[in-house]
């Protein structure tokens, strides 16, 4: 693909990739020398950084996975599936630079002496990025890199099928029930909450609901 094309194809990701280095450059002086990149359960800081490794080893990182995700569909053994789910694959990729950029000025602003509660920061982004993957989770094919990947998954495509599409549905509404959760609960049961979510519902049940599939199909 010729270099024009794919500016004007990806010109929104390369645009979220570049503007945290900008952002770096523009207000490096106001920074201090440490920056807080650490902090408890109870959201208080733990640990900080240099100046240079708490700025842009986020936005490096950003990078690095972005470049993953054109790198993978290549080297990946059934990279021929990822034709079946374009789409969703760029929705996903887009989304998780997105997430790591929010990190990143959340960061950002709290080394600029902005008071943010970055604790309750964090369970919200993480809980508004599974309820937004869930919208693309159940279109994506069988591959090595990407989605639910058990053992029972990846042995037979109509379980995989299966999974990711019962997945995103367990994602959006589990999603947005710790949203509103978020509203009602507050403090420690909310974590315990949070944990719950992302242990049970985001990761045990879909992989627990594959090898249930799977030990159906052998019957």
């Amino acid at each position: 693909m010729k270099t024009h094309e794919f500016l004007k194809r990806e010109w929104l990701q390369m645009l979220i990739l570049i503007v945290p280095f900008v952002f770096v450059v523009l207000f490096w002086s106001k920074f201090p020398d440490k920056i807080p990149t650490e902090w408890n359960l109870r959201g208080e800081v733990e640990g900080y950084s240099s100046k240079a490794s708490g700025l842009l080893l986020l936005p490096v990182l950003n990078l690095v996975v972005c470049g993953l995700f054109f790198v993978l569909p290549k080297i990946d053994p059934r990279k021929k599936n990822y034709s079946l789910f374009r789409g969703p694959y760029k929705a996903i990729r887009l989304l998780i630079t997105v997430f790591i950029a929010s990190v990143f000025f959340v960061l950002a602003l709290v080394g600029l002496g902005y008071e943010l509660n970055v604790s309750s920061l964090s369970y919200y982004g993480v809980i508004l990025l599974f309820l937004v993957m869930g919208n693309y989770i159940g279109n994506v094919r069988p591959n090595w890199f990407l989605g639910i990947r058990t053992p029972w998954t990846l042995d037979n495509p109509d379980v995989w099928r299966k999974t990711h599409r019962m997945a995103g549905r367990l994602w959006v509404i589990s999603s947005m029930l710790m949203l509103l959760l978020g509203i009602l609960v507050r403090g420690r049961l909310f974590v315990v909450l949070f944990f719950g979510y992302i242990i049970g519902l985001v990761a045990l049940i879909p992989a627990a609901y594959s090898y249930l599939l799977f030990r159906k199909s052998a019957e």
